[in-house]
């Protein structure tokens, strides 16, 4: 309901009413909004209602900005590392999200799009890399959410998947520099913040994952 936008940044989540819809008791639900609040869509508040995170647009630009440079790294590392069979178990991840795309399932795709993410930077082989890019996607995993609710944008965002599994397929040597050139526009549409998507001041926004050149052996 938050990353769909059904909730807008502020909302107030009240226990009762979240208790009948879902039909479960206080105790799960409490359980669920500490998760929610470590993923940092939701502030718990001492003896006080919990609330959707309200959206910084500047701390959402800021991380976007730093989120497109560890892509970067990532990316770059992944392709030198990944065996064979890396790529193949990324194929058809990246298939399924084509075919989540076609099925129209934004839900699934996004879960998708994040387990790939997390699989290339997992693939760069450095915990540390690792461990800063899951903390920095947490803060930015609802605008990040919502970054493909305009058809074109999200049509978009599949071409660009596509482009760099071809380039992490042929480790990024020779072809990269195609898509460095059509890179720093989306960038700075990320960097922005890009606009605000509804009177609950959601971001549209995209860190797409860029490939980065490496030498040609």
């Amino acid at each position: 309901m938050i990353v769909d936008g059904e909730l807008a940044a502020g909302a107030p989540l009240p226990e009762k009413m979240l208790c009948e819809t879902f039909g479960v008791s206080r105790t799960p639900l409490r359980e669920a909004f500490k998760i929610l609040a470590a993923e940092g869509l939701i502030e718990l508040r001492s003896h006080r209602t919990p609330v959707v995170t309200p959206v910084n647009r500047d701390e959402i630009a800021d991380s976007f900005a730093v989120m497109v440079a560890l892509d970067g790294v990532a990316g770059a590392q992944a392709a030198m590392l990944a065996t064979d069979a890396d790529i193949a178990r990324l194929d058809a991840m990246h298939e399924q999200l084509v075919a989540l795309h076609r099925d129209a399932a934004r839900a699934a795709y996004f879960r998708m799009n994040q387990d790939i993410h997390i699989e290339i930077t997992r693939l760069a082989g450095n915990p540390v890399l690792l461990n800063i890019w899951t903390t920095l996607n947490a803060n930015i995993y609802r605008a990040r959410a919502t970054a493909n609710y305009d058809a074109k944008r999200w049509t978009e965002s599949v071409k660009e998947h596509e482009d760099f599994m071809a380039l992490l397929r042929a480790r990024c040597a020779g072809l990269c520099g195609v898509a460095q050139r059509a890179y720093p526009q989306d960038r700075r549409r990320g960097s922005r913040g890009v606009e605000n998507r509804s009177r609950g001041g959601w971001l549209v926004a995209d860190a797409i994952l860029p490939c980065v050149m490496l030498p040609v052996e």
